[in-house]
């Protein structure tokens, strides 16, 4: 038996809209740079994958562990531009 509180992380973005007036002179009517993480951190005690544990295909059984596969961690980053 297990402490299976957990504090999870799901979705951060940062972004920056550049200036007008400093992307003008390149042809550009507007330009973003963005900074996206999904499923960065998980707080946990929980020594197994995932705190989020499956019940299996079965009401009978939930909060039973199967060991189900960590979350996957996932970063992008990118560039919107108008011209």
């Amino acid at each position: 038996m297990q402490n299976g509180s957990y504090l999870r992380v799901r979705n951060i973005t940062l972004g920056y809209n550049f200036s007008p007036a400093l992307i003008r002179h390149a042809g550009m009517s507007a330009a973003r740079l963005y900074f996206t993480a999904q499923n960065p951190f998980t707080f946990t005690k929980y020594i197994m994958y995932n705190p989020e544990v499956s019940s299996y295909n079965s009401a009978l059984t939930p909060g039973v562990d199967y060991f189900n596969y960590p979350l996957a961690k996932t970063l992008s980053a990118g560039i919107n531009i108008t011209f």
